[in-house]
């Protein structure tokens, strides 16, 4: 990559001085006369105050830059997207929709192995040690299911896999804007926002994928770093590489939940398509495997066509952990009470205080019942702040 080279031509092509460029971005002029001969190299946090100051998006000083080399091994069409794409970023005057279920990635398409080197700030050698190595650099165990059938494996990356792995979520998965049905591991979404779209409905349906992670497989995976990330084929299967072990998505890996996210994207859509355009007071929310679907009446008939349609996009629906809560009964899923407000349950919140009031003391559990409290307050201030009352209440 010649970053140099490109912000000169950009820079000389907008008539932008380099003493301009230089207090706009807060470096000294000596420093860009560097940058431009090559003579230094800017960081990524750098190259994208240079590129705001020249007035451009970071993409397209990215593809000024890209040499022969750089762009080794693309096919026609993937050369030919590079250029829409930037002649699309030349028309910053002109309107661009995109659906709510078109992720995209912030960078455009990626075909450079020096950027990804520059992005993540690992040489290529290190990259592609890892990714043919990951078997050697997961330490796995087991954990018992909650419904007590079965165990859930657990595979934790080590290093040097784990802080490259933290990387690509740092860099590559920054500030991806999922629909609003997606609220499990995405920044700024929590718990609430899974709970609040299903207050007050008549029916509240939940479905489980079975083996969700071990069913995002890395044929998937592949599927998202080509059509999301807009990579190459060659870097589209090194990040894969990263990112699976054994075929699929391991749990443990920080990277893992972006991916599933994106992964059941497509499946998403499709059931956001037939529930809403037929039901009216549909609501869906997702949290990772678990789906939430409620409404009127009419939403059951939903079920098996919700059930078809993960069969279709490769997943399948637990049908012993499909639930179908009306409003005369107790509406929970998650651990919250959804019927007439969010709560965490008053029965539940009352059996904890008089658990806590027994305790002869609460030394060594103290936070973990804290932070359960806080919990609860997050979800029902009065509830929450009831636990909390009692906690205090057996410390003095």
């Amino acid at each position: 990559m010649n970053y140099g080279n490109a912000i000169k031509k950009i820079r000389e092509m907008k008539n932008i001085a380099r003493m301009k460029l230089a207090t706009d971005v807060g470096i000294a002029s000596s420093y860009v006369a560097l940058i431009e001969t090559g003579k230094r190299v800017p960081s990524l946090p750098m190259l994208e105050d240079i590129a705001r100051a020249l007035g451009v998006p970071l993409p397209l000083l990215l593809l000024a830059g890209a040499e022969g080399d750089d762009l080794d091994g693309i096919t026609p069409a993937q050369a030919e997207k590079l250029v829409k794409f930037g002649a699309s970023l030349l028309e910053p005057d002109k309107e661009k929709t995109m659906s709510d279920f078109d992720v995209k990635s912030n960078f455009g398409p990626m075909y450079s192995m020096r950027f990804l080197e520059h992005l993540l700030g690992c040489p290529r050698e290190i990259l592609r040690h890892v990714a043919q190595n990951t078997q050697h650099l997961y330490f796995p165990f087991e954990i018992p299911k909650k419904s007590g059938s079965g165990v859930r494996k657990i595979n934790i990356p080590q290093e040097p896999l784990r802080s490259v792995q933290a990387r690509i979520k740092q860099t590559i998965f920054a500030n991806l804007a999922f629909p609003r049905v997606i609220v499990g591991s995405v920044s700024g979404r929590s718990i609430r926002d899974h709970a609040e779209k299903h207050i007050g409905k008549k029916i509240v349906i939940t479905l489980d994928i079975e083996n969700f992670f071990q069913n995002v497989t890395s044929k998937k995976v592949l599927k998202v770093f080509l059509n999301t990330f807009g990579c190459s084929q060659r870097l589209a299967a090194l990040l894969t590489d990263i990112t699976t072990h054994e075929g699929h998505l391991p749990q443990g890996a920080s990277t893992s939940p972006t991916l599933a996210n994106l992964a059941i994207l497509p499946l998403i859509k499709d059931i956001v398509s037939q529930v809403e355009g037929t039901c009216k007071s549909a609501a869906l929310s997702v949290w990772c495997d678990d789906v939430v679907i409620s409404g009127d009446d009419e939403i059951q008939n939903f079920i098996g066509t919700v059930t078809s349609l993960a069969k279709v996009h490769g997943f399948r629906i637990n049908p012993a952990k499909i639930n179908v809560f009306k409003n005369g009964s107790r509406q929970s899923f998650a651990g919250v009470v959804v019927n007439e407000k969010i709560s965490y349950g008053s029965t539940r919140v009352e059996a904890l205080i008089r658990r806590i009031l027994k305790m002869q003391d609460i030394e060594g559990c103290e936070r973990r019942l804290k932070s359960l409290a806080y919990h609860i307050r997050f979800l029902d201030r009065s509830q929450g702040s009831k636990a909390l009352a009692a906690i205090e209440r057996l410390r003095h």
